[in-house]
């Protein structure tokens, strides 16, 4: 009896995710009034690690990890207040989506013992980033920290969806 107490107790004690992924439709991405939708071409290098380094006073804690995205903007597709910031040509870095919290959640992590359970929005698609060289990305820019963000983590799509997503794009915004 007391070996499956223990073994109970030790499940239990197991740190296990409490995140909770939700699959978001075109439609969710396009109807929010943040979203710029950018024809873009891939740069080289495409995808850089990137390293922010955290201390608080003495202590130092293990950086935060992630990697951004760089592109050359072929196209803008939708941009509504935000247009001033993205043109054609101009080269364009993007962080994950939701930076921000990840960022502040790692530090929470590290320096307060604090966890947190997110929903972790994601647009499910075919197309993998990596396999082709131009797509459409849904991003938007975050103020605070200066910096573009995909909408949703996964947030892009074939250029061969153009047509439809214009499509889609007229339908909701008028």
């Amino acid at each position: 009896m007391k070996l499956i107490s223990l073994i109970f107790t030790l499940i239990l004690c197991l740190p296990m995710s409490r995140d909770k992924r939700v699959p978001v439709s075109l439609n969710f991405i396009l109807e929010r009034p943040s979203t710029i939708v950018v024809k873009v071409k891939k740069n080289n290098p495409f995808s850089v690690q990137r390293e922010e380094k955290i201390t608080k006073g003495l202590k130092s804690v293990p950086s935060f990890k992630h990697f951004t995205h760089h592109y050359k903007v072929e196209e803008v597709l939708y941009a509504n207040h935000d247009v001033k910031r993205i043109k054609m040509g101009k080269d364009i870095i993007v962080h994950r989506a939701d930076y921000h919290n990840y960022f502040k959640l790692h530090k929470m992590y590290y320096l307060e013992k604090v966890s947190r359970s997110r929903y972790i929005y994601y647009y499910e698609k075919e197309m993998d980033i990596d396999a082709v060289d131009q797509a459409i990305i849904y991003i938007k820019y975050q103020k605070e920290d200066n910096i573009f963000e995909y909408v949703v983590q996964g947030a892009y799509d074939s250029i061969h969806k153009k047509k439809d997503i214009l499509n889609l794009l007229r339908e909701i915004k008028n």
